[in-house]
């Protein structure tokens, strides 16, 4: 046995919310819901303008075989992400004596070379950072050098030469 009850007898037994009431809101939030996601998707297909300048940091351990971390950043003339040159390098140079071993990379692919320096390099159109973690080893007054070269019209050179204690 079945009986047919109206919306508004429905809403009034059971204090609740009417099926239009919820349909109407379910119709409203959709183009909201599609908006908010579609943002995200268009913005991650884009490929960052090149960069127009760069810059480095480092958080430097002077301490033999604590890890230090090394970035290179792209940016346009915003300050926004924007993409380095494809090949650039950051090339770590060890003293006689000293150690690096590679921790992580992210932005390059790493090599170590048989005179024991690795070198990282960027071999995408897209990349706006690279980050490289490394673990220097060795006595006490030897170091390392870390070597960043960003080819373009006006090409970039850094060396930045650490001490261990």
């Amino acid at each position: 046995m079945s009986s047919d009850i109206t919306d508004s007898e429905f809403a009034k037994n059971t204090n609740s919310i009417s099926r239009r009431v919820v349909v109407k809101s379910a119709a409203w939030s959709v183009p909201v819901i599609a908006m908010a996601t579609a943002v995200p998707f268009a913005a991650a297909s884009e490929v960052p303008p090149p960069a127009t300048f760069w810059f480095t940091g480092a958080t430097v351990s002077v301490v033999s075989g604590n890890t230090t971390k090394y970035t290179l950043e792209g940016q346009d003339p915003n300050a926004d992400p924007a993409s380095l040159p494809n090949g650039s390098t950051i090339r770590i140079v060890p003293e006689a004596g000293v150690t690096i071993t590679p921790v992580s990379v992210a932005g390059a692919v790493a090599t170590v070379n048989s005179d024991g320096s690795v070198l990282y390099t960027i071999v995408g159109d897209d990349v706006t950072l690279v980050d490289v973690r490394f673990r220097p080893q060795g006595p006490s007054g030897s170091g390392y050098s870390i070597i960043t070269t960003v080819p373009n019209v006006d090409p970039f050179a850094e060396t930045i030469d650490v001490t261990l204690r």
